[in-house]
Protein backbone atom coordinates (compact mmCIF):
# COMPACT_ATOMS: atom_id res chain seq x y z
CA UNK A 1 0.00 0.00 0.00
CA UNK A 2 2.49 2.69 1.41
CA UNK A 3 4.79 1.92 -1.56
CA UNK A 4 2.36 2.16 -4.63
CA UNK A 5 1.10 5.09 -2.79
CA UNK A 6 4.40 6.92 -2.83
CA UNK A 7 5.29 5.59 -6.10
CA UNK A 8 2.07 7.05 -7.47
CA UNK A 9 2.50 10.45 -5.53
CA UNK A 10 5.39 10.99 -7.07
CA UNK A 11 4.31 10.32 -10.41
CA UNK A 12 1.49 13.13 -10.16
CA UNK A 13 3.97 15.67 -8.84
CA UNK A 14 6.63 14.52 -11.49
CA UNK A 15 4.33 14.97 -14.11
CA UNK A 16 2.50 18.61 -13.18
CA UNK A 17 6.06 20.34 -12.77
CA UNK A 18 8.25 18.95 -15.45
CA UNK A 19 5.93 16.52 -18.05
CA UNK A 20 3.07 18.96 -18.17
CA UNK A 21 4.72 22.57 -16.99
CA UNK A 22 1.85 24.60 -17.81
CA UNK A 23 -0.82 22.43 -15.60
CA UNK A 24 0.94 24.05 -12.61
CA UNK A 25 -0.73 27.03 -13.94
CA UNK A 26 -4.08 25.73 -14.43
CA UNK A 27 -3.25 24.11 -10.97
CA UNK A 28 -2.59 28.06 -9.60
CA UNK A 29 -5.96 28.77 -10.58
CA UNK A 30 -7.89 26.19 -8.47
CA UNK A 31 -5.32 26.09 -5.16
CA UNK A 32 -3.05 29.38 -3.59
CA UNK A 33 -1.05 26.21 -2.20
CA UNK A 34 2.10 25.42 -3.81
CA UNK A 35 2.81 20.91 -4.62
CA UNK A 36 5.89 20.09 -2.69
CA UNK A 37 8.54 18.77 -4.86
CA UNK A 38 10.00 15.75 -3.83
CA UNK A 39 13.39 16.40 -2.62
CA UNK A 40 15.62 13.38 -1.05
CA UNK A 41 17.92 16.04 0.54
CA UNK A 42 15.12 16.91 3.12
CA UNK A 43 14.73 14.64 6.25
CA UNK A 44 11.42 12.75 5.87
CA UNK A 45 10.59 14.49 2.16
CA UNK A 46 8.26 11.46 1.44
CA UNK A 47 6.08 12.18 4.22
CA UNK A 48 6.15 15.94 3.72
CA UNK A 49 5.06 15.49 0.17
CA UNK A 50 2.17 13.11 1.36
CA UNK A 51 1.08 15.13 4.59
CA UNK A 52 1.13 18.31 1.43
CA UNK A 53 -1.28 16.29 -1.22
CA UNK A 54 -4.06 15.59 1.47
CA UNK A 55 -3.80 19.13 2.77
CA UNK A 56 -7.45 20.11 1.51
CA UNK A 57 -6.48 23.15 -0.66
CA UNK A 58 -3.79 20.87 -2.42
CA UNK A 59 -6.37 17.97 -2.59
CA UNK A 60 -9.37 20.75 -3.96
CA UNK A 61 -6.93 22.10 -6.32
CA UNK A 62 -5.87 18.85 -8.09
CA UNK A 63 -9.27 17.26 -8.68
CA UNK A 64 -10.77 20.47 -9.80
CA UNK A 65 -7.77 20.65 -12.51
CA UNK A 66 -7.94 17.46 -13.24
CA UNK A 67 -11.51 17.62 -14.59
CA UNK A 68 -11.47 21.32 -15.65
CA UNK A 69 -12.28 22.10 -19.70
CA UNK A 70 -9.28 24.00 -19.99
CA UNK A 71 -6.87 21.14 -18.66
CA UNK A 72 -8.94 18.67 -20.60
CA UNK A 73 -8.72 21.02 -23.89
CA UNK A 74 -4.50 20.86 -23.62
CA UNK A 75 -2.97 18.04 -25.52
CA UNK A 76 -0.65 17.28 -22.84
CA UNK A 77 -3.76 15.65 -20.82
CA UNK A 78 -5.06 13.54 -23.72
CA UNK A 79 -1.36 11.81 -23.10
CA UNK A 80 -1.19 7.81 -21.47
CA UNK A 81 0.70 9.15 -18.63
CA UNK A 82 -1.72 12.26 -17.98
CA UNK A 83 -4.56 9.53 -17.98
CA UNK A 84 -2.32 7.56 -15.38
CA UNK A 85 -1.77 10.63 -13.51
CA UNK A 86 -5.57 11.59 -13.75
CA UNK A 87 -6.88 8.45 -12.71
CA UNK A 88 -4.41 8.45 -9.80
CA UNK A 89 -5.84 12.08 -8.54
CA UNK A 90 -9.18 10.96 -9.05
CA UNK A 91 -9.06 7.60 -7.38
CA UNK A 92 -11.15 7.56 -3.68
CA UNK A 93 -8.67 4.41 -2.44
CA UNK A 94 -4.81 6.36 -3.45
CA UNK A 95 -6.81 9.54 -1.10
CA UNK A 96 -7.89 7.71 1.63
CA UNK A 97 -4.34 5.53 1.93
CA UNK A 98 -2.01 8.52 1.89
CA UNK A 99 -4.13 9.88 4.73
CA UNK A 100 -3.42 6.52 6.35
CA UNK A 101 0.06 6.83 5.50
CA UNK A 102 0.69 9.97 7.09
CA UNK A 103 -1.44 8.94 10.32
CA UNK A 104 1.07 5.88 10.98
CA UNK A 105 4.00 7.83 9.93
CA UNK A 106 3.23 10.94 11.78
CA UNK A 107 4.38 9.90 15.46
CA UNK A 108 7.67 8.22 13.56
CA UNK A 109 8.45 10.72 12.52
CA UNK A 110 8.07 12.89 15.52
CA UNK A 111 9.91 11.06 17.14
CA UNK A 112 12.86 10.78 15.16
CA UNK A 113 13.14 14.37 14.66
CA UNK A 114 13.65 14.54 18.28
CA UNK A 115 15.97 12.29 18.46
CA UNK A 116 18.06 14.03 15.00
CA UNK A 117 18.16 17.61 17.32
CA UNK A 118 21.59 18.91 19.11
CA UNK A 119 21.96 17.67 22.70
CA UNK A 120 20.28 15.55 25.56
CA UNK A 121 16.68 14.68 23.88
CA UNK A 122 16.21 11.16 25.48
CA UNK A 123 14.32 13.04 28.38
CA UNK A 124 11.89 14.42 25.50
CA UNK A 125 11.37 11.24 23.87
CA UNK A 126 10.45 9.52 27.85
CA UNK A 127 8.30 12.74 27.97
CA UNK A 128 6.35 12.26 24.61
CA UNK A 129 5.67 8.47 26.01
CA UNK A 130 3.59 8.97 28.83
Amino acid sequence: MGESNIGSSRKSNHFCYHEAYHSCYIYRKFSKKELVKPAQTRFGYMFIMLSNLIDEKVYNGLRNMIVSIEYTMKKVSKTKKAEHVSSIILSPFFWRSCREIVHICAPILKILRLADREGSTMGLIYEMMD
